[in-house]
């Protein structure tokens, strides 16, 4: 995400389109930061350029800008601008503005408890259990790209949640990055829909890499409006997802590592172009074509996916490269993989750690709950699918 330069022009311009509006009047919050916005903020290390500042609290972070690449961990930040990207000598004081004073509205945040302290046997179903029922959490929270994780389990344990339920899936991608994926299994847990779902995606690499012993296992906890993409059903559409986030707050599941071929769906550009206005081939520049066609034909969307960003301040739809979304229709790509981010008046709270719930899964949202909602969308799902979880640890299953 880069800020242009005012009046100059940049090869592939961000595409946006008005959605449907709705009551939701909220001021959307993003990593993006000006000048008046620092300058509240005395002593602290001063922005001098409008651009996307970041730092890493928990996990290791991977932007990249053409051919460059920085590898940012924990206490680490860098600045992003239009044809610059660096790494900062000092974390900008203004970066942690969410989680202190009012920013963060004083929000609880979910009790924690020390994984060692659980009794042997079942400790997978006791992580879950306690969530569900608690809400608690494991601590500390692990660094998952640094290939940390809340500890090692026994298949037996793991298999008992794993189902064909998905958050994300996992597609082409470079070697390079490929090898930046951690050894460690994600397992997913949903309150909106009481789902726990082990990442399929790669469980069977991890089973064959660790042989007998147990597997190291990272847990992701959601909050209590987010739900994952196979919720959705096979015939998920982006109108879906954008109508239930501005008119409920639902949102879908972000994937692991976006930037490494992981992605929520796909789509075409047919679909796409009901959504968006994507440039008409004629418009293009020819030499900007063709280098978009070679990249294609070369690498597909291995290096990154379509991004979508969905804005909860005017209920628009905003996607990056229309134009690399028109040259693939027009070498015959039809499946072209999307990856969601959200935007809303919370979005600065995630960076904080995971919320006490406001409301039960069962309500707030509307009659029936979240999972409900998703159901009424034409999502498809049964109330045994979103139970799932559930009727395995009262079976026993």
């Amino acid at each position: 995400m880069i800020i242009n330069n005012p009046g100059e022009k940049q090869p592939d311009q961000p595409i946006m389109k008005p959605l449907r509006k709705s009551s939701l009047n909220a001021a959307i919050v993003i990593g993006l930061v000006s000048l008046a916005a620092n300058a509240q903020s005395p002593g602290d290390t001063k922005a001098t350029s409008a651009g996307l500042y970041v730092t890493v609290s928990q996990n290791e972070v991977y932007i990249i800008q053409g051919d460059k690449q920085l590898d940012l961990k924990v206490g680490e930040a860098a600045f992003a601008g239009v044809d610059t990207l660096k790494q900062l000598d000092e974390v900008p004081g203004f970066l942690n503005w969410p989680c202190g004073g009012s920013g963060a509205d004083d929000s609880e945040m979910v009790p924690t408890y020390p994984l060692d302290s659980l009794p042997p046997g079942n400790r997978v179903e006791e992580v879950v259990r306690r969530f569900f029922e608690g809400p608690e959490i494991p601590a500390p929270s692990p660094a998952w790209l640094n290939g940390e994780s809340h500890g090692s389990f026994p298949a037996d344990e793991i298999n008992r949640f794993s189902t064909d339920a998905y958050w994300y899936l996992s597609g082409e991608t470079t070697a390079k990055m490929e090898t930046l994926r951690p050894k460690v299994l994600l397992i997913s847990l949903y309150p909106a829909t009481q789902q726990v779902i082990v990442d399929q995606n790669h469980y069977q690499e991890l089973l064959d890499l660790y042989g007998d012993e147990d597997i190291p296992v990272t847990f992701v906890f959601n909050e209590e409006n987010v739900v994952p993409i196979s919720s959705f059903g096979k015939n998920a559409d982006l109108q879906q997802v954008a109508d239930l986030f501005f008119e409920k707050g639902i949102t879908i599941a972000d994937v692991p590592m976006w930037y490494a071929g992981d992605r929520q769906f796909e789509a075409s550009a047919v679909d796409l172009e009901q959504v968006f206005e994507i440039p008409a081939i004629e418009d293009i520049d020819p030499s900007r074509l063709a280098a978009l066609v070679a990249d294609l034909q070369a690498n597909g969307f291995t290096k990154k996916p379509i991004n979508v960003a969905l804005m909860s301040q005017n209920n628009s739809m905003v996607a990056d490269e229309g134009e690399k979304i028109r040259a693939a229709q027009s070498i015959g790509m039809d499946s072209i993989p999307i990856v969601f981010f959200n935007y809303s008046e919370n979005s600065h709270k995630k960076r904080c750690g995971l919320a006490m719930p406001q409301i039960s899964a069962g309500g707030g949202i509307g009659e029936g709950g979240v999972a409900a909602a998703v159901a009424s969308a034409g999502a498809g799902v049964t109330p045994a699918e979103s139970l799932l979880a559930q009727e395995k640890l009262a079976s026993g299953n």
